[in-house]
């Protein structure tokens, strides 16, 4: 089949979904083809001018780049004539644009959208994109319980889809002794920062604790926390090696993921880390607690974990091992793919 697959990696480069999801359908035997949204994009905005200026374009209408990358997707689809034209997410696609490609009869592809966010909350969605949610053919959610709200703003199909890893990106790296010395740490947290996550990480921080990602802001870190701040975000091999130097890899997901798993879960156990994850109902479902990974629920039971887990390496390696391996068996981006070309050849 052929794939048009649609992403946007402004802000995160190789790591965006969409390149993962692209070389899984190559994997597969598919013919794939890209449209990257930060061909058109501006860099994120940094400054308090930027975001307002944003904000401003957002009331305005679509800026004359988006107008040019519809017209681009347009024309992409209807000269390739893909079977699938696979989004993920999709912010600045209008509704327009997707009608024009309904009104294609019997060539027009069947319209995918594989959302990593909450489609409902303003940071991450856009006004068109919820307009838009009834001319997508299926959406594809990788938390069960957002299904429900999005088939009653009309959706016509959903699918739970989690997210995966990449055996080729997601792995255990072997380290030279100047690479370990620089990522070394007991414990681990790679993500944005938020109050809640600054809070939680503020009572790890007697322990040798490494923080990377952006937006750590110094209103809601304290002192002790600002101490283990290594750097801004890091990915693919850096991230990589920061969790193959770590005793413990720390999972803290953001709200609007309620009782699922973000993609910090399944990148972590795909580099063969030992895990310590919030125990989510959804992730029990596939990963078995004390076997693949180690949960907790709460601040106290996070320190109890952390310091049973530190005390005792061997069972750290065990269930490192065992979690790589199950996450290489069940859950890895071509594992996904081949569940949506199951679905399109069920539509088709």
């Amino acid at each position: 089949m052929k794939f048009l697959v649609w992403l946007d990696s402004v802000g995160y480069g190789k790591a965006a979904l969409g390149w993962d999801v692209g070389r899984a359908l190559e994997g597969l035997g598919h013919e794939v083809r890209i449209l990257d949204y930060a061909d058109y994009a501006r860099p994120l905005p940094r400054t308090l001018l930027d975001k307002v200026l944003r904000r401003l374009r957002l009331l305005l209408g679509p800026h004359p780049r988006d107008r040019q990358m519809n017209r681009d997707l347009l024309d992409a689809a209807r000269g390739w004539k893909p079977q699938v034209l696979l989004v993920t997410k999709g912010n600045p696609i209008s509704p327009q644009t997707l009608e024009r490609l309904l009104d294609a009869g019997r060539e027009r592809p069947l319209l995918f959208n594989w959302m990593p966010d909450d489609p409902f909350h303003r940071r991450y969605a856009s006004p068109m994109l919820r307009a838009s949610i009834p001319l997508y053919d299926a959406w594809l959610l990788p938390v069960r319980a957002r299904i429900a709200p999005v088939e009653q703003a009309g959706a016509r199909r959903t699918a739970f889809l989690p997210f995966a890893c990449d055996p080729a990106v997601h792995r255990a790296m072997p380290l030279s002794p100047e690479e370990r010395a620089r990522w070394r740490s007991q414990v681990c947290f790679v993500g944005t920062g938020y109050p809640e996550r600054a809070a939680l990480l503020e009572r790890l921080a007697d322990w040798d604790l490494a923080v990377w990602g952006e937006r750590w802001d110094p209103r809601w870190t304290g002192l002790r926390l600002r101490a283990r701040l290594r750097g801004g975000g890091i990915y693919l091999d850096d991230m990589a090696r920061a969790y193959s130097a770590a005793d413990i890899v720390l999972n803290i997901s953001q709200a609007q993921d309620g009782p699922g798993l973000n993609m910090r879960t399944f990148e972590a156990l795909g580099c063969g880390a030992f895990l310590l994850n919030e125990r989510k109902p959804e992730g029990l479902d596939l990963f078995q607690e004390g076997v693949d990974w180690a949960c907790y629920a709460d601040v106290d039971e996070l320190l109890a974990q952390v310091e049973r887990y530190l005390a005792h390496p061997e069972e750290r390696q065990r269930i490192a091992q065992h979690g790589q391996a199950t996450a290489y068996a069940k859950h890895t981006y071509r594992h996904r793919m081949a569940e949506v070309a199951a679905l399109v050849e069920s539509l088709r």
